[in-house]
Order: structure tokens, then sequence, then C-alpha cells
């Protein structure tokens, strides 16, 4: 599959804070997906060096939260290509 590249790094934690935002402001729907809400259920927070950013991670080991950095990537890309 053709895909772009996203990076792990600075792209990443710009993006996790946009998806925190969008979810603050209610600018973001979600249709309920069982596998989404438990992604996001089991996530933190991380604050990175800079302040304004933040990165998804797992509330303990045993979670995952592949969908929520997934909608993360996905809203940002969205995103960047409206702006």
């Amino acid at each position: 599959a053709w895909v772009d590249a996203f990076s792990q790094g600075g792209d990443r934690a710009k993006a996790d804070k946009q998806l925190y935002d969008l979810i603050i402001g209610r600018r973001i729907a979600h249709d309920g997906h069982e596998t989404l809400r438990a992604h996001v259920v089991g996530a933190a927070a991380k604050a990175t060096k800079e302040d304004s950013m933040l990165r998804i991670v797992k509330a303990s080991p045993n979670r995952k939260v592949d969908a929520a950095v997934a909608t993360s990537m996905a809203a940002a890309k969205c995103l960047w290509l409206i702006l």
C-alpha cells in the first residue's frame, strides 16, 4: 500500500496534542466503535519537552492505544490537507 511517512517524533506529538484539542473542543465525532473506545480509555498523555505537546501512551502495560494513535495521525493528515 502507498502511504505517507509520518514521523513518530515531532509530527506525532503535534498530532496527539491536536487530537486532544479536537476532543476537548468537541470538534471530532466518534461512532462508539468498541476498539477505538477501548484504546482511548486505555490511553494516557505524556508531556513532551515542549509544554504545548503531548504523546498518547498506554495507561498501563496491558492496554492498547494503536487505534487512538491512528486516529491522531489520520486527523492530523486531514487537517494538514485543509490548511
